[in-house]
């Protein structure tokens, strides 16, 4: 199963308007673990899955989550298995039942298309009798691969940009391209020009042509030059000259930890000023081609920001030693490569093999699993909306908005605690956090059908269109979309279309906009009920809520303000101990291993700072708000820890998951996260609160003499 998102530029089609929160009225914070849940099932749930044999002030995650990963197999099509995995696996037969459901008289125009998608794709007998043609017909009168014995002219860069753009599919291959909000100004959008991006993480080439996930990445091109022109010559030298002028790119580039300093990536200037600075591209036609056609271009006075200004420098000069058939090759692939999983089954195949080398993966997914996954891609937005209908709740919604306001008000007492902090500086981060915009469950706008038909009356795909057609149309409507930011005046605080899908099980912060989003699909099963009791909530949902609030001061979101602007509002003296105390997470996770690979205590730090917050104010939330006595209850349904103890054990059972060697040796190098593992262990062993209520001696593995600690 392909885990890289390979399919185009798609927004998540929603438009920010201020999500008010519903009132809280608290005349009392206590919440009652009342009678009416069956304590019995659920000791018996979390005991099975401990490993009783370990130490819990040894190796927490594997006391936490042993018996259950020593059980259990993963399944041939995925890379993991764990808790996590289990509700997205619940979410994609949820949204299965969604899509596949008959059309209904009042369904709105975006519902049907959703449905008609998800069918078209279904329809394999179709995919398959068109075989290869689509692409045949998208590559159009450009041959390829071409060789350098091929004297066909080859098109300019924007012509080749152009070409794919207008089919659906903007190529990110030389130059990332986008519209978003102005780091200095977040009350206006602004072009971003950036490093390219490629079809495997940066880290994977940088490992050499020889490494074996590169050898079949280059086998995958070779068979699909050899699907495309079956008279190709030599496809293995010319899928060569692909790989090699990829890791090139992966050179010039900025590696990603150096691109935490956001600063070192806000560089403005004029269009004219960048055509000055790189002139071996022409930067406004280029701009201009992927802007939506009726809409005006741009001129020599557009101001940008410029991302990573080295590899511009470096670029010129690559370009230029190149051969331009190797340009020409490696663009269009960077083009057809976003279509492959629309084709017949060889196709999808070729995408089988290259992951079987980088996941571990010995089965293709189902199908109807793929169609979901497409689904979601091309329609976040209207999937999500057909999906809080069928299977979210108002009084979810209500629970969890009151348990977020519960931990907001808990960080904010617990920055006011912190010590090493000015008082100007803690009170501008205190701001921060009171200027915080919450999404639950989703944004108010998925559930206005009006609005929602409105926004995609332009969105009209005809219903002969084959399935890569109708997937290539909803491409460019998207695309164009993206786009049409860069006209509107002024960026709405809480606008829509930022908002990731609510069927998407996760949760995410926002720095731009200050805002964090908790998703529909991850409120169920292991992570929340409203019919579990309410320390197992803050347990598990709890740590999640704490951890996205706690990246609004995280290492990169500390540099933004409460409104979204990059700026530093930090005391030099404040600063540099928050230096320091980074630095000893940056030690404490780079020291974890597995088969000698460490972790990447830089590239992770951000994630190893939030889960640590979210830990330890989800648990200081819940013993304030959880007041009633259940010991004897707990004892009496055959739970051998307290509720102390049980609240440690659920958190850490959020994370159970057991991967394959492939896996956990691409997520060591190429993940933002560490480990599930490790982020269990390092956010336990430095919580005072885990190591009082397990009582573990100092000094042991769990509880180290050295902790680090920021918020």
């Amino acid at each position: 199963m392909a885990k890289k998102s390979l399919i185009f530029f798609v927004i998540s089609s929603t438009i920010y308007i201020s999500f008010a929160l519903p009132t809280i009225v608290k005349k009392d914070l206590r919440v009652q673990d009342s009678e009416k849940f069956n304590y019995t099932e659920l000791a018996f749930r979390i005991q099975e899955r401990l490993n009783k044999e370990t130490d819990p002030c040894d190796d927490f995650y594997e006391f936490a989550c042993g018996g259950l990963l020593n059980k259990v197999e993963i399944p041939d099509d995925l890379d993991e298995i764990g808790m996590v995995g289990a509700i997205e696996e619940d979410t994609r037969y949820q949204l299965r039942d969604v899509l596949n459901q008959t059309m209904k008289d009042d369904d709105i125009a975006p519902f049907r298309l959703a449905k008609r998608f998800f069918k078209t794709c279904l329809d394999e007998e179709s995919i398959e009798d068109l075989g290869a043609k689509p692409l045949i017909e998208l590559i159009g009168k450009n041959k390829w691969p071409l060789s350098k014995l091929d004297k066909q002219d080859l098109p300019d860069l924007h012509e080749l940009i152009k070409n794919g753009k207008d089919s659906g599919i903007l190529s990110y291959a030389l130059i990332s391209v986008s519209v978003d909000t102005n780091l200095d100004n977040s009350s206006e959008f602004i072009l971003y020009i950036d490093q390219h991006d490629s079809y495997l993480s940066q880290e994977i080439y940088l490992d050499g042509i020889s490494d074996p996930v590169m050898v079949a990445y280059q086998n995958f091109i070779e068979q699909i030059m050899r699907k495309v022109d079956r008279n190709v010559e030599n496809p293995e030298k010319l899928a060569k000259e692909i790989v090699e002028f990829e890791i090139e790119l992966a050179r010039i580039a900025e590696r990603r930890e150096d691109r935490r300093d956001l600063n070192s990536l806000d560089n403005h200037m004029t269009l004219g000023e960048l055509n000055g600075n790189f002139s071996y591209i022409k930067w406004i036609e280029y701009i201009n081609v992927i802007l939506p056609k009726g809409k005006p271009g741009v001129t020599k006075e557009e101001h940008v920001i410029v991302g990573d200004v080295k590899y511009f420098e470096k670029l010129g000069d690559l370009l230029q030693t190149t051969p331009k058939y190797v340009i020409y090759n490696y663009i269009q692939w960077s083009i057809i490569a976003e279509t492959l999983t629309l084709l017949s089954k060889d196709f999808r195949t070729a995408i089988a093999n290259l992951d079987k080398v980088l996941y571990g993966t010995s089965a293709e997914s189902l199908r109807w699993d793929e169609c979901i996954a497409l689904s979601m891609e091309m329609m976040p937005s209207i999937v999500g909306a057909m999906y809080i209908r069928e299977y979210f709740t108002d009084e979810s919604r209500k629970t969890v908005t009151e348990m977020l306001e519960n931990i907001v008000q808990e960080f904010k007492e617990l920055l006011k605690d912190v010590d090493w902090m000015d008082i100007k500086t803690k009170k501008t981060a205190l701001e921060k956090i009171d200027k915080l915009n919450y999404f639950v469950g989703y944004a108010d706008e998925l559930a206005n059908l009006t609005l929602l038909e409105h926004y995609y009356r332009d969105l009209c795909v005809s219903e002969d269109l084959s399935f890569f057609d109708m997937t290539l149309a909803i491409s460019k409507f998207s695309l164009d979309e993206a786009f049409s930011f860069l006209y509107e005046k002024t960026v709405q605080r809480s606008d829509w279309r930022f908002i990731q899908s609510p069927a998407t099980v996760n949760a995410f912060y926002l720095s731009s906009h200050n805002h964090i989003e908790i998703l529909a699909a991850i409120l169920q099963n292991e992570i929340f009920s409203l019919d579990r009791p309410a320390f197992l909530n803050y347990a598990a949902l709890g740590h999640v809520i704490g951890h996205e609030i706690t990246h609004a001061l995280d290492d990169m979101g500390r540099q933004f303000d409460s409104t979204g602007n990059l700026k530093n509002w930090w005391h030099n003296e404040t600063l540099e101990k928050y230096v320091q105390r980074a630095k000893c997470f940056v030690n404490q996770y780079s020291k974890y291993t597995v088969d000698s690979q460490h972790v990447d205590g830089i590239n992770s730090l951000g994630e190893n700072i939030a889960d640590n917050g979210g830990f330890k104010v989800a648990y200081r939330t819940y013993k304030k708000i959880v007041k009633d006595d259940i010991e004897q209850e707990l004892r009496d349904a055959g739970f051998k820890y307290t509720r102390d103890q049980l609240f440690w054990i659920a958190g850490a059972q959020t994370w159970c998951t057991k991967r394959r060697k492939e896996s956990i040796h691409i997520m060591m190098e190429t993940g933002d996260h560490p480990l599930e593992q490790f982020r269990v262990i390092g956010s336990l062993s430095n919580n005072k609160d885990f190591n009082k209520d397990f009582n573990c001696p100092i000094g042991s593995r769990m509880n180290p003499k050295t902790k680090c600690e920021i918020w």
